[in-house]
């Protein structure tokens, strides 16, 4: 599907159906990039197919290759990755061969089932990004971060340095999650981890990655200097898939409350958004995205955001005050407070002073019996709240972040 980034129309709908036709795809879609015409090439896992810049379909090339995962379009003709190197197809549709092998650092196990054997891989396969007469080819490692190759038009290959920033988070750091009612922490993670390449319009190279903080970095490959870029919040339901002019396009995935007070996060996005580029470390070039002051470890959280630990802090201190509500923004906070307050003075209250002597007996112990019925439903009003506080720093984090969107 394409539309406008300006304007949000729907531009068209290429069909790509499954099937072992010329014009089908076996497996579904892999990969896609777009040619400096415009014209759209599609990868689906077996071929790849070309479209003109209308959608109208051109022609389809099947590589040698045990399977093609991504493509791009490298000195005019597309182009994609595999274990034997780099693979173009020839202005005769034959295979060109470009660089050395890649390494597969993907783990494979066999397992044995009635019949014969099944082997399983896991890990994610390379990725690659093109210029006229560059590839770029980004591999996993396992374990650690990503490696980064560069294939020149010419058979020259190199290596270019990732960017070391935030890549040893170090064994204490911690992140929260909610999950329904529970509260769970994860080790921190290094971000340079299963990178998805792509270019900005300026030549730099932006990898980009499916971390709760740190999606990715841009680099000059020339020169490199850097970026390294961050959300406006630590959060996992959106991703930063491309870079248009100085901000990240972003792939929301849809999310829906369950029936356990959590939310359940789908696969696939539902919503597409522009955001600025914040950078939070590296030394870039002049006029490359994001190359705004650098933000310190105090600016990183969103000075609107909330976070679940300060939240919790605060129910156990002042839960029966409503200082955790006050904080989340959520009504009757300062109404359970003085409930609270109001219960304690007038017990101690009418139990100090001799009101009895103006007003009666009776009327004394009523007035404490409703005191103390007040801080009894204003304790048990916190401890209701305690289960619910997940859910308001989610849909809290939710509304902010609507609401700077640009």
């Amino acid at each position: 599907m394409a539309f406008s980034l300006e304007t949000g129309e729907w531009i068209r709908t290429t069909p790509t159906p499954e099937g072992g036709g010329p014009r089908e795809l076996e497996r579904g879609m892999s990969g896609m990039t777009l040619g400096r015409d415009g014209r759209l090439y599609v990868a689906g896992y077996v071929r790849v197919l070309e479209f003109d810049p209308l959608g109208q379909y051109i022609s389809n090339w099947r590589p040698q290759a045990e399977g093609v995962w991504a493509v791009c379009e490298l000195d005019g003709q597309p182009a994609i990755v595999a274990f034997n190197g780099v693979i173009r197809r020839g202005p005769d549709g034959e295979d060109e061969n470009i660089g050395p092998a890649i390494v597969d650092r993907r783990a494979t196990t066999t397992q044995e089932i009635p019949g014969g054997f099944r082997r399983t891989i896991s890990g994610a396969s390379p990725r690659i990004v093109c210029t006229d007469d560059t590839a770029y080819v980004v591999t996993s490692n396992g374990e650690g971060s990503d490696s980064v190759f560069v294939y020149h038009r010419n058979g020259e290959t190199a290596r270019l340095a990732l960017p070391t920033e935030f890549t040893d988070p170090g064994e204490d750091c911690k992140v929260e999650r909610s999950f329904g009612q529970a509260v769970m922490e994860f080790d921190c993670t290094n971000w340079a981890e299963e990178l998805t390449p792509t270019l900005d319009g300026q030549g730099n190279l932006v990898l980009l990655g499916r971390h709760y903080e740190v999606p990715g970095a841009i680099i000059d490959p020339e020169t490199g200097c850097h970026a390294v870029v961050l959300k406006a919040e630590t959060t996992w339901d959106y991703d930063a898939l491309h870079i248009y002019q100085d901000s990240a396009l972003v792939f929301r995935y849809a999310s829906w409350e369950n029936d356990r007070g959590g939310f359940t996060m789908s696969t696939s996005a539902d919503r597409v958004s522009l955001h600025p580029l914040r950078r939070v470390s590296g030394e870039p070039c002049p006029g490359m995205a994001g190359v705004g002051e650098v933000r310190n470890d105090l600016d990183r959280v969103h000075p609107e955001q909330r976070r679940l630990r300060p939240a919790y802090t605060l129910w156990a201190l002042t839960g029966f005050l409503g200082g955790h509500r006050i904080y989340l923004r959520r009504p009757l906070g300062f109404l359970q407070g003085g409930l609270f307050v109001g219960g304690v003075l007038t017990v101690f209250g009418v139990g100090s002073i001799r009101f009895d002597s103006f007003f009666g007996p009776d009327w004394a112990i009523w007035t404490i019996l409703g005191g103390a019925a007040a801080v009894v439903v204003a304790v048990l009003w916190a401890l209701v709240d305690a289960f619910r506080i997940p859910k308001w720093v989610r849909q809290h984090n939710d509304s902010t972040r609507r609401a700077t969107e640009p």
